[in-house]
């Protein structure tokens, strides 16, 4: 116990110790920022794959294998499961039309039982 107050006491020690602090304290405060810009980029990529989900594109066409594809990419965004689910759910009963959604449609099932099962 003499042996550590007396390296406590050091002058060499307490440099030391104000160091790793320092450390600490910055390594924490990039994690921290690190941590934000990411969800602040999962925010962006989120929502612009629902805008071009459910948005025309310029010439007023709405692409079928685009849609089917963002329906696929919503799997990969867990945080935001809960909203996904009401969203597919709607789309799923507005663009009920077998024949010329069959396959987004079938999409957005698979997408759906993949977030229930991830519950």
């Amino acid at each position: 116990m003499d042996a550590l107050l007396r390296w406590l006491s050091s002058g060499a020690s307490v440099g030391a110790v104000g160091t790793g602090i320092a450390f600490v304290f910055s390594v924490f405060q990039f994690l921290t920022v690190k941590k934000r810009e990411s969800r602040q980029q999962e925010f962006e990529k989120y929502h612009w794959l629902i805008e071009h989900l459910v948005s025309p594109d310029d010439q007023g066409h709405v692409f079928l294998d685009r849609q089917i594809a963002i329906a696929f990419e919503l799997r990969h965004f867990p945080r935001y499961y809960e909203c996904t689910e009401r969203i597919l759910s709607r789309l799923r009963e507005s663009w009920n039309n077998p024949g010329a959604y069959s396959r987004l449609l079938r999409e957005i099932d698979l997408t759906l039982e993949h977030i229930k099962k991830s519950k």
